[in-house]
């Protein structure tokens, strides 16, 4: 529902993740890919089930995430980029 459609229209947007993990860091590096400076994003510290809760109640508007809490995302969201 936030509309982001690119991973660059995430520019002044909450990602939740959880920190010092695989996620995180792929989340970084998705971001400078994209040319988007991470300290243009508010990255949340959110363990998974928080992220899940978060998603539903709409207070990120992007996650990098995986399983069940993808799964999850995935039914009201759309895949910008995976690690696959």
């Amino acid at each position: 529902g936030a509309g982001v459609t690119s991973i660059a229209a995430l520019k002044g947007r909450k990602i939740g993740v959880p920190f010092v993990s695989t996620s995180h860091f792929h989340t970084l590096v998705a971001l400078q890919a994209a040319g988007v400076n991470p300290n243009d994003v508010k990255i949340v510290n959110l363990r998974p089930p928080e992220v899940a809760a978060a998603w539903t109640r709409g207070d990120i508007d992007a996650t990098y995430i995986w399983d069940p809490v993808l799964a999850k995302v995935k039914q009201s969201g759309t895949v910008l980029t995976t690690s696959g």
